[in-house]
């Protein structure tokens, strides 16, 4: 069995070292009432040329193209067909060299999963095997907590494991590999599940470690469970992650922060007569993140009450967006009266803290408004909006003078009267809280005193004290 071994590490240098993580700042929105939400990341110019969102479909995976959403912050994004309970994402990134990073998609049940469980790790070229058995069409991964699920599907016969009476054995082996580890290394260590059953050679489909050419160098640290799907010409193994985990070898390079393994599948085939073992196909691998990603639909948001901010040079309304998992909202803008939505823009994209939502400047272009209600209205899917309690907000630019005064004198008392004031110089309608009475002894008002005040629009003000000659004047205030 010596060949066979060698074959086996032979393949396992061909996995190579990808670094994932190209999807910056993912995230997700909420739900609409369709159970739709959106997922968000920033990718950098240059880094991919394909992202890929995973979920489950009804009979297999689904894989869909990312699109541009904003361009000036390279922000792509998708729909993502939900339900009301957590559903369970993956991932796809093709760097620029044409290197695959898979996150696949996370499997919660216990028994094996099926085909539409799976996600595909790669395609291969049909045909380059000259039997059906050994040519590799495609091979899928997943996970669980506490398993590691990895299929080939071949383009048919089935998966048998001998043949000729006994002549010929046949492997299939699903490699895991450290994907920093140097191919060229002849000390590279790599795992199989291996589906392969030899008894004069004491080989049983099992999990293996396979750490030089020798045979006693192809180490059994496992079992595996298997499942055959004739229909789908396809071959599902598992494996215990608390196997590989308990390997020194293995636990010394992975990392649970980080969970990459690398992966491929090789087909072998074995004669007695004359002894000889030959590789028959392999597919291209890929590498693959353990990370999984999921989402809650959770559309509990909380914003703070909006505020009008009057800064030089800079008028605008804001809000303060929280979310208790981070998912950001679809439409958030601020409604004023009868006046035009006032749409409010996010400050920071990291919604794992307060994001402040604000307004564009409105200075120099602000409408006036009196004692107007105001609300933040927000919209996590869909054309679902909720409102903020509301506040009530003025903005006047300046008041008007009243139109006419009147002063008359009684019995040492002066008498003023006027017309109340009413709009602003903009035609605003409005109605003041109270008026100031001022004295100044000259007609410019350059050094004014303060009489008293009055909530009507007339007042007494007695004469006594007061300069025989001085000038009065009125001053709404809202």
């Amino acid at each position: 069995m010596k060949v066979i071994l060698i074959s086996l590490l032979l393949l396992s240098t061909a996995l190579a070292a990808l670094s994932p993580g190209a999807w910056q700042n993912l995230r997700f929105s909420g739900q609409d009432a369709l159970d739709r939400y959106y997922i968000r990341a920033e990718i950098a110019p240059g880094t991919t040329t394909s992202n890929k969102v995973l979920y489950p479909g009804s009979t297999a995976i689904v894989e869909a193209e990312l699109d541009l959403f904003d361009p000036d912050n390279n922000t792509y994004q998708k729909q993502i067909p939900g339900n009301n309970a957590r559903s369970y994402l993956g991932s796809r990134q093709v760097s620029t060299t044409g290197k695959t990073t898979i996150f696949p998609v996370y499997y919660d049940g216990s028994s094996l999963p099926g085909a539409a469980q799976l996600t595909l790790s790669s395609q291969d070229e049909q045909n380059t095997a000259l039997t059906n058995i050994y040519d590799i069409v495609a091979d899928y991964v997943s996970f669980s907590d506490s398993k590691l699920y990895m299929a080939i599907k071949n383009r048919g016969g089935g998966f048998p494991t001998s043949g000729s009476f006994g002549t010929v054995y046949n492997s299939y082996m699903s490699i895991i590999a450290n994907p920093s580890a140097d191919p060229t290394d002849p000390n590279t260590i790599v795992w199989a599940m291996n589906y392969m059953n030899v008894a004069l050679g004491g080989i049983s489909p099992g999990l293996y470690k396979i750490t030089g050419t020798g045979t006693s160098d192809l180490i059994r640290i496992g079992n595996i469970e298997s499942q055959i799907i004739s229909s789908g010409n396809l071959l599902i193994m598992s494996c215990n992650l608390s196997d590989l985990l308990a390997d020194p070898d293995f636990a010394a390079w992975f990392d649970p922060q980080n969970p990459l393994i690398g992966t491929q599948t090789i087909t072998n085939r074995t004669t007695v007569i004359p002894f000889a073992t030959t590789k028959q196909d392999e597919s291209p691998g890929a590498t693959v993140n353990l990370t999984k990603l999921y989402y809650d639909p959770l559309n509990t948001a909380g914003y703070s009450a909006p505020e009008l901010v009057l800064e030089a040079d800079d008028y605008y309304f804001r809000t303060t967006y929280t979310h208790s998992l981070g998912y950001f909202p679809m439409d958030i803008y601020f409604s004023l009266g009868s006046l035009d939505p006032f749409p409010l823009f996010p400050q920071s994209q990291d919604y794992s803290q307060p994001v402040e939502y604000r307004s564009e400047n409105l200075y120099g272009m602000m409408p006036e408004f009196f004692q107007q209600d105001g609300v933040t209205m927000l919209s996590m899917g869909g054309d679902s909006y909720e409102a903020s309690v509301a506040e009530t907000y003025t903005y006047i630019v300046g008041l008007l003078s009243p139109a006419t005064v009147e002063a008359v004198t009684l019995e040492g008392d002066l008498l003023l009267s006027w017309a109340p004031v009413t709009e602003s110089p903009a035609g605003t309608a409005l109605s003041v809280s109270r008026y100031r009475i001022e004295y100044c002894d000259e007609p410019g008002f350059a050094t004014p005193s303060l009489l008293t005040y009055s909530t009507e629009p007339g007042i007494i003000i007695p004469l006594a004290g007061l300069p025989l000659r001085g000038f009065y004047r009125i001053v709404a205030e809202l």
